[in-house]
């Protein structure tokens, strides 16, 4: 990664009781606590060139 990269810190997160997966920690959390379900959660880097 060098200063000209564009770079961003984005998650995901999926229900390991019912499979769902979601593209924001907030709308896990609510399933989370809706369901009362267990979510692992991915947090990763994206990089792209300016």
């Amino acid at each position: 990664m060098n200063a000209l990269d564009k770079n961003k810190k984005k998650c995901t997160a999926w229900c390991e009781d019912c499979e769902e997966v979601f593209d924001n920690i907030i709308d896990s959390e609510i399933h989370k606590d809706f369901k009362k379900h267990r979510i692992k959660l991915i947090e990763f880097w994206t990089i792209s060139k300016r």
